[in-house]
């Protein structure tokens, strides 16, 4: 009989198409993380408040934001993208939802994202697939 040697992960993924921007972290500095919270909605952290970054970004991915931005994270990229997801499927046997989406309401997004992160660059199309 073979008897597995090493790591056994019972984790599942999920892909996903992202509409707008990708802010990136670094894990070893938690300054950085600090700094995209503080642009995402500054009134809910305290300005040195490192710990709690993480709580408020979970709490902004699982509620949303009044502007309709959505916040989605990928751990396992160091990346943070603000926008509106278009599909978020794991890999436990779920499908794509059947869904249309008016591009001027994308543009509106974007253009509402790319105005509260200061930003020049262009919203992109990101997909990809993180551990969950």
């Amino acid at each position: 009989m073979k008897t597995r040697q090493g790591l056994v992960s019972n984790s599942s993924t999920s892909s996903f198409i992202v509409v707008g921007y990708k802010l990136k972290y670094d894990h070893r500095d938690k300054n950085s993380l600090l700094e995209i919270v503080k642009k995402l909605d500054p009134t809910k952290i305290d300005a040195n408040d490192t710990e709690a970054a993480w709580d408020i970004l979970y709490e902004l991915q699982n509620e949303g934001r009044e502007d309709g931005l959505e916040i989605f994270l990928d751990g396992e990229d160091g990346s943070v993208y603000v926008g509106i997801v278009l599909a978020d499927v794991s890999s436990d046997g779920d499908s794509l939802e059947n869904k249309a989406y008016d591009i001027k309401d994308l543009v509106e997004k974007c253009n509402i994202a790319k105005k509260l992160l200061d930003t020049q660059e262009d919203p992109k199309i990101y997909t990809g697939t993180r551990a969950c």
